[in-house]
């Protein structure tokens, strides 16, 4: 009888309860379900996030083309209006150069007035001392 109680517990014990199996195996199945349904969550996340960086990712590239047509319109504008000043600055230059040639002229026409009205006033030759040194004078001034 010993030998059949011996043989009955190794038995027993050979058998796993099936009970604490199930038991067992449905708690594993729930933590397994778990762990998929966060793994699920997160990849969604990451899916997202990634949707995220490659819309933000377009719209830096779009604003980079934008912004690369406008510099090249903005130079090309920068170009045409220092083209225009350069116009200006030597049309200014030339208007001054004419009015610099204009007062020399009209310095000269004045100088040789100043001598014309000096000689009607005095005749061209005095013996006079005098008369000489006013006349250098008159010339001078």
């Amino acid at each position: 009888m010993a030998d059949i109680n011996q043989k009955l517990k190794t038995a027993k014990t050979a058998v796993p309860d099936t009970t604490n199996s199930e038991k067992q195996l449905e708690m594993a199945e729930t933590e397994w379900s778990r762990e998929m349904a966060e793994l699920s969550k997160r990849r969604k996340e990451i899916d997202q996030t990634k949707a995220t960086l490659a819309a933000s990712k377009r719209e830096a590239d779009e604003t980079r083309q934008t912004m690369a047509a406008e510099t090249k319109h903005c130079g090309r504008e920068t170009e045409k209006k220092r083209k225009q000043f350069t116009v200006w600055r030597v049309k200014g230059k030339r208007k001054v150069n004419d009015k610099d040639n204009e007062l020399d002229d009209l310095n000269e026409l004045l100088t040789e007035l100043q001598n014309i009205q000096v000689m009607e006033i005095l005749p061209p030759k005095q013996s006079s001392r005098l008369t000489r040194r006013f006349n250098r004078l008159l010339r001078r001034h």
